[in-house]
């Protein structure tokens, strides 16, 4: 049975609670399947000519599909999920008990195979305190029946033997739809309710390491990808290069179209970084205006310096905000390893250290290397 139908019955003020979802979802799966199993048992009723046509027969089951349709309707405009589910079990009970007691009793019915779906139905909707008091319900009822069999109390035999036999294989058949259509549903859940909370966990996940108006990786994903980098780097003896972006003019921007054009800059900026280096490399938001890169097996000077040129050019493209074209230039700052430190924190106040001077000049480059020589070079 498709999920979404069963969706669509569920009240809203159910569907936030993972565990309400489920049980409502069950329930809901429940007395659907009973009901169709018992329109096809009424009407196999009807059509087998040596089986039992008594109104009373009859009466019984469409009493039976009544209650349920009942209950359905009853969940859906009250809410009411545990009471719900207890009125499930009490019809549930009081028709298999009924039955057991006008088809001979405990010693001769047929119905007595029909009793353990009792503990089984509340411990799939109710869980395992609730349907421990079902299940201690229903063998009491059992054991009362036993009694009452031994004492010949309060039973009749309704059904002839040929009819009794007739009707023992369709309880089996029967039986056997019911417990497997409440296994497939509660199976079905449960792989729905699997991949509901790995997707919520990808969700979480994804929001704790991203940033929220970039959707790039945030500080904290920052630092493990540069450890990781860096331990393969250390493994595969290559380098890696760390390059911290400033914006140069950022606040002025800011604060003359206001924050929403901040935000389409900064989102700008981002596709712009991230399309300048390759799919294996890593860029990042860090704070505010500030972003950083990672990239790795870069070895050539040519390649960084090729790299760099094309981020600064990247930077200035105008950006369309509010009927002008705004520019905004960068400050970088190049540090690597293993030449300019051999650790993430070495490496990430270097790299800070570069842009700073960078900031002096603006819309530069400048290697820590250079710093530590006093020099500064400028990449037009």
């Amino acid at each position: 049975m498709h999920l979404q139908l069963l969706n669509r019955l569920i009240p809203p003020v159910l569907r936030g609670d993972y565990n309400s979802l489920m049980r409502s979802q069950l329930l809901i799966g429940l007395l659907l399947t009973d009901i169709v199993i018992l329109l096809l048992f009424f009407a196999l009723v009807l059509l087998l000519p040596n089986f039992v046509q008594d109104k009373k027969v009859l009466f019984s089951i469409s009493a039976f599909v009544l209650s349920h349709v009942s209950i359905l309707i009853f969940f859906v405009k009250s809410h009411h999920l545990i009471l719900a589910c207890h009125l499930l079990l009490a019809t549930l009970s009081l028709s298999i008990f009924l039955a057991l007691q006008l088809t001979g009793g405990f010693s001769e019915s047929v119905m007595l195979q029909l009793v353990f779906l009792i503990p089984t139905t509340a411990f799939l909707l109710l869980g395992l305190k609730r349907g421990l008091k079902w299940f201690l319900l229903s063998a009491a009822m059992t054991v009362i029946s036993f009694f009452l069999a031994k004492l010949d109390i309060g039973s009749v035999q309704l059904l002839s033997d040929s009819q009794n036999q007739v009707m023992n294989d369709c309880l089996h058949f029967l039986v056997f739809l019911m417990v497997s259509g409440a296994i497939m549903i509660y199976e079905t859940i449960n792989e729905d309710l699997k991949a509901r909370l790995h997707t919520e966990k990808d969700k979480l996940s994804y929001e704790a390491s991203h940033d929220g108006l970039t959707k790039i990786p945030n500080r904290a994903e920052f630092i493990r990808r540069l450890n990781q980098s860096l331990l393969l780097a250390q493994q595969n003896e290559s380098q890696l290069v760390l390059i911290y972006i400033d914006l140069d003019d950022f606040k002025p921007v800011n604060d003359t179209y206001g924050h929403h054009a901040g935000d389409l800059l900064l989102k700008t900026i981002a596709k712009r970084l991230q399309s300048t280096i390759r799919a294996s490399d890593t860029c990042a938001r860090l704070g505010g205006d500030e972003f950083a890169l990672i990239l790795s097996g870069v070895s050539q000077a040519q390649d960084i310096t090729h790299i760099v040129n094309n981020l600064l050019e990247a930077i200035k493209q105008p950006i369309a905000i509010a009927a002008n074209h705004v520019v905004v230039r960068g400050s970088l700052g190049v540090a690597s390893y293993p030449d300019d430190a051999n650790n993430a924190e070495g490496l990430c106040i270097n790299a800070d250290t570069a842009m700073y001077q960078a900031k002096k000049v603006h819309d530069t480059c400048v290697f820590y290397k250079d710093v530590q020589r006093k020099m500064t070079i400028k990449y037009p």
